[in-house]
C-alpha cells in the first residue's frame, strides 16, 4: 500500500468515526430533551414533531452514512457506536410507545419505523463484526 492510499484509508477511517459519534451525540440530545419534555418541550425550543424530525432523522442519516464510508476500514469505535446507537435508538421508542396511552397496538406508524431503523443499525454493527471490521 502506497503512502498516499495509507493516507486515504486513514481519513475514510477517520471520517466514518466523527459521522458515528456525532450521530450518537445528536442521538442522546434528542433522548434526553424527550425526557425532560415528556412529550412536551424539553430544554430545546421545539415541539415532539419537529425534534424527531431535527434530530431523529439526523442521527439516523449520520449512522447510515458512517457505515457506508467505514465499509471496508477497520474500527471498533465505529462497530461499537453503531451497534450502541441501533439499540438506544430501538429501544428507548420501542419502551416509550409502550408506555403511551394504547401502548404498543396504538403506535403510530412512524414509532415503528423508527425502531425498525433502530434496530437495523444495530444490525449492521453486527455485520461489521461478523465481517471481522471491528478490530483497531
Amino acid at each position: 500500500m502506497s503512502k498516499l492510499e495509507t493516507i486515504l484509508v486513514r481519513m475514510k477511517k477517520a471520517a466514518a468515526e466523527i459521522m458515528v459519534i456525532a450521530g450518537m451525540a445528536i442521538l442522546l440530545i434528542y433522548i434526553l430533551d424527550a425526557m425532560v419534555g415528556e412529550g412536551e418541550t424539553g430544554f430545546l425550543p421545539m415541539t415532539a414533531e419537529e425534534r424527531g424530525r431535527t434530530f431523529g432523522t439526523s442521527s439516523m442519516i449520520l449512522f447510515f452514512v458512517a457505515f457506508g464510508v467505514g465499509y471496508k476500514e477497520r474500527s471498533l469505535l465505529l462497530t461499537s457506536i453503531l451497534i450502541a446507537g441501533g439499540v438506544l435508538m430501538g429501544t428507548s421508542v420501542l419502551v416509550a410507545s409502550a408506555m403511551a396511552e394504547g401502548g404498543l397496538s396504538e403506535a403510530p406508524t412512524a414509532f415503528v419505523a423508527v425502531i425498525i431503523v433502530g434496530y437495523i443499525i444495530m444490525a449492521l454493527g453486527i455485520l461489521r463484526v461478523i465481517r471481522g471490521k471491528d478490530k483497531k
